[in-house]
C-alpha cells in the first residue's frame, strides 16, 4: 500500500523558503510544490501516461499566482483527462499550437489585406495603413499588371 501523504496547508506552501538545492513539498495524488534555490516555486504533478504508463510531469504554474487550491482543481482536471486516456501535456500543446496559427493567420490579414468596392475602387491595408485608390487609378494599375510580361 502506498505511503499516506499528509496534505499541504496552505501556511506550509507560502513559508517554504529555498535552500540551496531544489526540493520538493509533496500534497496528495502526485501533486507537489518544487522550491528552486532562486526562490521560484512551481506547481507540479507527477502522472502517468495513459498509452504508455511513463511517469510524466506537468506544469500546473507558480505560485503565489496559482494558489494551492488552485494547484489542486488544476490536477483533478488533468486527472480527469488521464482517466479519458489524454494526455495533459499533449493536449497543451495542441491547443498551443492551435492558437499560435490562427495568431499568425490573423496577424497576416492584419497586415496585408485587398478589398475591392462594388465601384471599382480598391482598397489595399498594409500593416494597418490603408490605401485607398479610385476606380480610374484601380482600372489603371490593373491595365498596367495586365500588360506586363510574366
Amino acid at each position: 500500500m502506498p505511503k499516506r501523504i499528509a496534505p499541504l496547508t496552505p501556511s506550509a506552501v507560502r513559508n517554504a523558503k529555498p535552500k540551496d538545492r531544489p526540493y520538493k513539498l509533496a500534497d496528495e495524488r502526485g501533486l507537489f510544490l518544487l522550491v528552486n534555490p532562486n526562490g521560484s516555486r512551481w506547481w507540479r504533478w507527477k502522472y502517468r501516461r495513459p498509452e504508455s504508463k511513463k511517469e510524466n510531469l506537468l506544469s500546473l504554474g507558480t505560485f503565489p499566482d496559482v494558489s494551492l487550491k488552485q494547484a489542486r482543481e488544476r490536477r483533478e482536471e488533468a486527472r480527469t483527462l488521464v482517466a479519458h486516456g489524454i494526455v495533459p501535456g499533449v493536449k497543451r500543446m495542441t491547443e498551443k499550437t492551435a492558437a499560435a496559427a490562427q495568431h499568425a493567420e490573423t496577424r497576416a490579414r492584419y497586415l496585408f489585406s485587398f478589398a475591392i468596392a462594388t465601384d471599382g475602387a480598391l482598397s489595399v491595408t498594409v500593416r494597418g495603413n490603408t490605401l485607398c485608390l479610385t476606380p480610374h487609378q484601380t482600372d489603371a494599375i490593373r491595365a498596367a499588371l495586365l500588360a506586363t510580361p510574366v
